[in-house]
């Protein structure tokens, strides 16, 4: 878990026309990204199906322990996408410019 200030690295995996069973709705994502934030603030979440071919409130369903298995290749129209969480932690602070160069040989 990062510091106040801090962000994890994370990354995302995508499997188009592929689903894992026994998600949980979140029907308050209006698009990808929001159901990506969701799934990020939820540190039980290791994955996401998005539904882009669902009603709106019905497109996002989080996975993590509570889930059961992956269907692939066969959930046409739905996209699985795994999370991946680094450890780094990396400050969401610009760095201070010195003003000064160094030249490197």
């Amino acid at each position: 878990m990062c510091k106040e200030g801090e962000k994890e690295l994370i990354d995302w995996n995508e499997f188009e026309n592929t689903e894992v069973i026994g998600g949980v709705k979140n029907s308050t994502a209006l698009g990808l990204e929001d159901c990506k934030n969701a799934c990020e603030l939820n540190i039980s979440c290791d994955g996401l199906d998005w539904r882009p071919g669902r009603n709106e409130g019905d497109r996002c369903w989080l996975h993590g322990p509570w889930s059961g298995h992956r269907v692939d290749g066969t959930a046409i129209g739905i996209t699985h996408y795994d999370i991946n969480r680094t450890e780094i932690c990396c400050s969401m602070l610009s760095p201070v410019h010195t003003g000064r160069l160094t030249a490197v040989k």
